[in-house]
């Protein structure tokens, strides 16, 4: 009897490790005006991809259980790399952004999957192939984040820092931000000198979560000898991160910026810093 009584609470046990996630709705949109003609497939049948990415990683509808708990809502947003002329030889290339949002949870939980395949001849036909080809791939692997992403969630802080998988390392890594652990702060600020803006910007987020002013120096060199865009968006998240270095250096930027854009920006970051630091002003929830 006491073996068997072992041996149920390990069924048991794994039952919950296995439990599989369900989603209550799932929105999709091709983000290009000609993602649809590219691919020969409405908005609709590219949903009916993803929700069939989604069953092959154990997602489960709310429609399907009796009592759903907590269901998630799914947006997703897809987009098809620009196609150039003057590169023939160039794959085609797919992104799948999702977040995944439920009630009681205010943080949006995001990823992104991609997906690459060759093209194999200039044919209207054969381009169509890759880049379905390619959406299929970034569909998947969209899918097969978000069911380690939610796997996730009930790890212990310890659990998720001694994760290897290096994909799971990155969403661990968001996670400890989120969470507060400083154990997130020097990856997140080697994660910084990428030469990937992608994994810039990630970076950022996690930074502007673990609320961390040790970070500051960190984000204004980043900011060198980058674009327009991307300095507007650190100067934001300045603004968001606050202390006096971040003042200082909005306060230079403001003044003295060539730009006239940078320098409205700086000062509207600067503006709401020193309201929130004043009691004015609830600290936001930035994400650049």
């Amino acid at each position: 009897m006491r073996v068997l009584l072992v041996v149920c609470a390990g069924l048991a046990a794994a039952c919950t490790r296995g439990e599989k996630p369900v989603y209550e709705r799932v929105n999709l949109e091709l983000a290009g005006n000609d993602d649809a003609s590219i691919l020969g497939w409405a908005e609709s049948d590219v949903k009916a991809q993803l929700e069939a990415a989604l069953k092959a990683e154990r997602f489960v509808a709310a429609a399907e259980v009796k009592e759903p708990k907590n269901p998630w809502r799914i947006e997703a947003a897809v987009g098809l790399a620009e196609v150039r002329a003057n590169d023939p030889d160039a794959p085609s290339k797919a992104s799948v952004g999702l977040v995944l949002s439920r009630r009681g949870d205010d943080t949006d939980r995001e990823i992104v999957g991609k997906g690459t395949a060759t093209v194999k001849g200039q044919s209207l036909d054969e381009r169509r192939d890759a880049a379905r080809a390619a959406l299929e791939l970034a569909l998947k692997d969209a899918a097969s984040g978000a069911a380690l992403l939610i796997s996730l969630l009930t790890k212990t802080d310890a659990e998720l820092v001694a994760l290897k998988d290096e994909r799971a390392k990155e969403l661990a890594l968001s996670l400890l931000a989120e969470r507060g652990n400083p154990a997130a702060l020097e990856p997140l600020l080697e994660k910084l000198k990428s030469d990937d803006l992608d994994q810039m910007r990630r970076a950022i987020g996690g930074l502007l979560s673990l609320k961390d002013l040790r970070a500051v120096p960190a984000l204004i060199e980043a900011s060198r000898a980058r674009d327009d865009t991307f300095q507007r968006e650190i100067v934001f998240a300045l603004g968001a991160l606050g202390g006096d270095e971040a003042e200082a250096y909005l306060q230079i930027i403001a003044d003295g910026h060539d730009l006239p854009l940078m320098r409205a920006s700086a000062q509207a970051a600067l503006d709401e810093l020193k309201a929130r630091k004043a009691g004015g002003l609830n600290r936001r929830k930035a994400t650049p």
